[in-house]
């Protein structure tokens, strides 16, 4: 069986187990001969198209991204920029700025980079210009 089909069928059981015989977690990846994490994540994300989406994004990538915020706000964008819920937290004009780009998610740029401040420091090398208005 493909990768694709067998993570189908491997979701499949793990909500059948989860709605119609109510076991947890642990006992799902007991029976199914997977860890608890690999069972959190058909949850999460059951197509696995999240975890894609993650790989799609390469440091280059990042970087451009990181740049053209710059480009558009004067400064370099930091997590709170690029995460839905701080956005929503911070209101209107935070949310569009998200919406309007196509921008990695915050959690995208810590596993490309481990941090934030490396990510910021590899955009600021790649095309030095100096901090912008509000960029420290």
């Amino acid at each position: 069986m493909d990768r694709l089909a067998e993570r189908r069928r491997a979701v499949a059981l793990a909500v059948h187990y989860r709605e119609a015989e109510g076991l947890s977690i642990a006992q799902i990846a007991d029976r199914l001969g997977r860890s608890p994490a690999t069972i959190k994540a058909y949850f999460y994300d059951p197509t696995g198209e999240k975890a894609r989406a993650v790989k799609a994004w390469t440091r280059e990538l990042v970087i451009a991204a990181m740049l053209e915020w710059r480009e558009r706000y004067g400064r370099l964008p930091s997590s709170y920029d690029w995460s839905r819920t701080h956005a929503r937290r911070r209101g209107e004009q935070a949310l569009r700025r998200l919406e309007e780009g196509h921008w990695p998610a915050a959690s995208v740029v810590s596993a490309v980079f481990r941090t934030w401040a490396a990510a910021r420091q590899a955009a600021a090398a790649k095309n030095p210009r100096g901090p912008g208005p509000t960029e420290q």
